[in-house]
């Protein structure tokens, strides 16, 4: 898994990157901030060309490690400032899907980038770390967009 995490850094910033200490200490803190210290040192998994499937990580896993992919090489020359994502949380257990929130929103305040997501049916505690979001019915129509803390001053109105 560390491979494939130096792997997106490389192909974000250079092949030169790849022995590059920073890199391996972002690889390194990815890999604890998401919790995936249990299988760090195991395949991603998959098929091989048409051959047998190849056990690697969980579903879950593979979507913390997503995140972190995209996540590395942050604080180079090639730092992004918006991070987009969908559905970060799906198919991830209660913890995991609050631990994957509480990480982004670190990332906004810390950082100052904008994370911009797709989530359907937040738990209430993951809604409260939004700072704004948008509201869609039906169709994609705009039921709400704003701050989180006037929702309930524009919904009276």
């Amino acid at each position: 898994m560390n491979e494939t995490i130096a792997f997106a850094a490389c192909l974000r910033l250079g092949n030169q990157y790849i022995h590059d200490v920073d890199i391996q200490e972002q690889t390194h803190r990815l890999v604890q901030t998401f919790g995936l210290q249990a299988c760090e040192h195991t395949k991603v998994g998959g098929v091989d060309s048409g051959g047998p499937s190849v056990a690697g990580i969980s579903g879950g896993e593979r979507r913390r490690l997503a995140i972190a992919c995209e996540l590395v090489g942050r604080g180079t020359k090639a730092q992004s400032r918006v991070v987009i994502l969908d559905e970060p949380t799906s198919g991830l257990d209660a913890f995991q899907a609050q631990t994957v929130i509480d990480k982004l929103q670190q990332l906004a305040h810390t950082m100052g980038d904008a994370v911009v997501t797709t989530i359907h049916q937040p738990r209430s505690s993951s809604f409260l770390m939004f700072d704004s979001f948008c509201l869609l019915s039906r169709g994609g129509r705009v039921c709400y967009s704003g701050r989180r803390d006037d929702v309930r001053k524009k919904l009276k109105a």
